[in-house]
């Protein structure tokens, strides 16, 4: 039989223990918190608060089930624990489990209406499953609870940007960031949003202030890269690619994106190296099979061409510039019937394509149908104004007709 004497020493011993697990999981140290906690739980009758906090240790190594078995035994232990139903429905949402995180939210929020984290926490989850109305209802009605929640205010930037109403966004990622100015999400995310606006300065300054706070953050680099790019400041963008590829060499891509700056730069043989790259890295990323294609069809190499281009059909099948890019391929081999069967197929998926037209004129004129290489340039004329080389290509069918 236990004596009170050892009683109160477990006690205490647990008592000490679970301070212990909770100071380490205060600051981070979520191992050292797990063994403290696992050992306060082994002295004395279970405890639903020190299952709760193991399970947050859990949860924030990124072992979901363990953090969900903890927490189911707390809640069995306490089941009208708010606070535990939204932890739980935390880890269910990280583990991609968003109906089960929906019911963990809506029963923690029935118990507790004013709990703004259970509002947030459905409302990512009604997110990932596409409901976007819903959550924007819901995380709206976290931030009315709680104004002051920078997450919130974050996660709801993120849901308009989701729904491609970026300006309110923007506000959004703003307030995040005067509540919190070293939330780094919001700051990329903000980013993201000025450079979909096509804002690339505005954009250019918020990843690099996320590299201020958070030097070799390689989605900030790569974030930056692209924004260059498509200012069109090109070296640094290959600058940026090039230090996030010092840091992740296996970031596919990032060589794509590098691949693509060298290509129109007909710096062929580093945009070919950095294209093979992209693709042995995803071997089904048509975009670069593409770039590659043109590489080749730019030296000349048609049969290379083909192969890349046929996958990117098979690939992507309504892809025009595809269909037309091996059109041209099928040509310079001499293949005119199955190039002009590729431009009979960009014309079904646009009958008013120019480019179509364009290329489908120059096949007839290689093949020697005059005739019909000059009705198909024409109608490409008519579509596009612009297109020079069409009047070029017209003037040589109607001297050879």
């Amino acid at each position: 039989m236990t004596s009170i004497a050892e009683v109160a020493e477990n006690a205490a011993s647990r008592d000490k223990l679970g301070q212990t697990g909770r100071r380490h999981l205060r600051r981070g140290d979520y191992h050292r918190a797990v063994e403290q906690l696992s050992a306060a739980l082994k002295v004395g009758p279970a405890s639903a608060a020190l299952l709760a906090q193991r399970g947050d240790a859990y949860r924030f190594q990124c072992e979901y089930k363990l953090a969900v078995a903890d927490y189911d035994a707390a809640l069995r232990l306490k089941p009208a624990d708010a606070e535990v139903l939204v932890s739980r429905a935390i880890a269910h949402h990280l583990n991609d489990e968003q109906q089960k995180a929906i019911d963990d939210c809506s029963a923690a929020l029935e118990l507790a209406p004013e709990h703004a984290r259970g509002w947030r926490t459905r409302a990512m989850a009604l997110a990932k499953l596409g409901d976007l109305d819903r959550a924007l209802r819901d995380v709206t009605e976290a931030i009315t609870r709680a104004p002051a929640d920078a997450e919130a205010h974050y996660q709801r930037g993120v849901i308009r940007a989701g729904n491609r109403d970026l300006a309110q966004a923007i506000a959004d990622f703003s307030r995040a960031l005067e509540l919190n100015a070293y939330h780094v999400r919001a700051r990329l995310q903000r980013g993201h949003a000025h450079r979909r606006l096509g804002a690339h300065a505005q954009a250019i300054h918020d990843y690099t202030e996320a590299l201020r706070q958070h030097p070799g953050n390689v989605s900030a680099l790569g974030s930056r890269g692209i924004a260059y790019k498509l200012k069109g400041d090109l070296d640094q963008a290959i600058a940026d690619f090039t230090a996030v590829l010092q840091l992740e060499t296996e970031n596919g891509p990032i060589y794509f994106h590098r691949g693509t700056i060298y290509r129109v730069r007909r710096d062929f043989a580093r945009a070919r190296s950095d294209l093979d790259e992209a693709i042995r890295r995803q071997p089904r990323n048509w975009a670069a099979l593409y770039h590659r294609a043109k590489i080749a069809l730019a030296q000349g190499q048609f049969a290379l061409a083909l192969l890349d281009l046929t996958e990117v059909v098979h690939l992507n099948p309504k892809l025009i510039v595809g269909l037309l890019s091996r059109a041209l391929a099928c040509a310079g081999l001499g293949r005119h019937q199955q190039a002009l069967a590729d431009t009979t197929q960009a014309l079904k998926l646009d009958a008013d394509s120019p480019a179509a037209h364009l290329v489908r004129g120059l096949i007839y004129s290689r093949a020697g149908q005059y005739a019909a290489a000059i009705g198909n340039l024409s109608q490409a004329i008519r579509l596009d104004e612009r297109l020079a080389l069409a009047y070029y290509q017209r003037c040589l069918a109607l001297n050879q007709a």
